[in-house]
């Protein structure tokens, strides 16, 4: 299984606390090698990728934020998180041992994909507006720190319980300062691309190419995969070459594609025959033609 590396959706995906980070877009790649042992040049002139299916991901991604006086929890992810509960404190610093406040429990049944439930707290600080623990707060501020517990559905379509610590801080009231926020966004040889499906089975996506291997030679190249979302799918490589003679490269790869809907934006319009189509907000500009739409599938 060829599976996404990204340090936040890692993070998440282990239990770990949840961290100021930014999700990396990047589309994987195959990166393929050949060796023409035979006596004669060979003239690779395409790549096929024969799809047994392609199935969306939807799995939740929890960003957890703090906005002044509210903590606010949006899902990245492509299917609904569940029974959301935050449990938090409040403290002098993120490291103090002891909770000026708390322990408090936040709880929403549902957050939808691209939803933002927000829960104002404004009440819990209004006590450290000015003075926590008989002493000045620095720049007004309030660490919080917790965890949130969450379901969603796994990768096998199973209910997974999950749960990640946090530390952040809010606001009693407004201040100009920059303060850290939980979760907050911080900011070989030829390459070749193609877009595969969320949902199908069955179909077959060509990649043009244009690769010489002298006889004794080797060659390597790369092929981008990109999608309208996350999904898992497997598929096979075949390259064909000289007079439309092919041979299998990789027979089962099981690639778990992720795209968050935070970075819609970089999804192909997916606009062949079989395969799904993002609609395009009537407001915008039509976009210009992209690598993804030069591909055709035979």
């Amino acid at each position: 299984m060829i599976e996404p590396t990204d340090p936040y959706l890692a993070a998440v995906r282990a239990g770990e606390p949840l961290h100021g980070g930014l999700l990396v877009h990047r589309w994987p790649e195959l990166d393929v090698k050949v060796v023409n042992n035979t006596g004669e040049t060979v003239l690779l002139h395409e790549a096929l990728l024969d799809v047994t299916s392609s199935e969306p991901d939807l799995r939740a991604l929890p960003f957890l934020t703090c906005d002044e006086t509210d903590i606010v929890l949006f899902n990245g992810g492509w299917g609904p998180l569940r029974e959301a509960t935050v449990t938090y404190s409040l403290f002098d610093t993120p490291d103090a041992p002891d909770p000026l406040a708390g322990p408090y429990v936040l709880r929403t049944p549902e957050v939808r994909s691209r939803e933002r439930h927000s829960w104002s707290v404004e009440d819990k600080l209004s006590p450290f507006a000015f003075h926590g623990a008989g002493r000045l707060l620095p720049r007004h501020e309030v660490a919080v720190r917790g965890a949130l517990a969450f379901t969603h559905t796994g990768a096998d379509g199973a209910v997974v319980h999950s749960s990640n610590p946090f530390t952040g801080w809010l606001v009693p009231r407004r201040s100009t300062s920059t303060i850290p926020r939980i979760g907050s966004y911080l900011g070989p040889g030829q390459k070749y691309s193609t877009a595969l499906a969320s949902v199908g089975t069955g179909y077959r996506v060509s990649v043009p190419l244009s690769q010489v291997v002298q006889a004794g030679e080797a060659d390597r190249f790369s092929v981008t995969i990109a999608s309208d979302r996350s999904a898992f799918h497997s598929f096979s490589l075949v390259l064909r070459y000289n007079d439309g003679q092919e041979l299998v490269v990789a027979d089962r790869i099981h690639l778990a594609l992720f795209l968050s809907v935070t970075q819609e934006r970089h999804a192909p319009l997916l606009v062949r025959p079989g395969l799904a189509v993002r609609p395009q907000p009537r407001t915008q500009p039509q976009p210009r033609r992209r690598w993804w739409q030069r591909f055709r599938r035979t």
